[in-house]
């Protein structure tokens, strides 16, 4: 079949550069479009007075503070819901023995006035009877 046919109907009807579709796809989201569609609505007031909301607030205000609560009584899935809405998802982080680094921590003496703020420095130091260290008590120095 090759040579028949007319060369116009190879061509796209559209000039070049110019898209022949200059909508796009089509947004076909239902069930996105009905959650918003809710989100918006008013919550019922018995929820609206066990959550503290204001009058009018949304179901969209009680998901958000049920959610923090939710958060805020130790539920890591709720914490990381909100952390991945304000902050976006979490970056794939690479294994550390991958890496080979080393850490090396130095542990410095406080200075005087911070030591003398401890709490330990703060009680009575002056050594009692029972914790007088004398030369007869010392086990170093015991006679043999």
């Amino acid at each position: 079949m090759a040579g028949k046919g007319r060369i116009q109907n190879l061509r796209p009807p559209w000039k070049p550069g110019e898209s022949g579709n200059p909508s796009g796809r089509p947004k076909n989201r239902p069930i996105s479009d009905l959650y918003a569609e809710v989100a918006q609505r008013p919550v019922p007031e018995k929820l609206r007075r066990t959550l503290g909301l204001a009058k009018g607030a949304t179901f969209a205000e009680a998901q958000t503070v049920s959610l923090f609560i939710a958060a805020s009584n130790g539920d890591v899935r709720a914490a990381r819901e909100i952390r991945e809405g304000i902050e976006g998802k979490a970056n794939e982080r690479s294994k550390t023995e991958e890496r080979g680094f080393e850490v090396k921590v130095t542990y410095e003496t406080p200075p005087k006035a911070i030591q003398n703020t401890t709490p330990e420095a703060s009680q009575d130091t002056t050594p009692k009877a029972s914790q007088a260290t004398t030369p007869e008590a010392s086990p170093d120095t015991t006679e043999k």
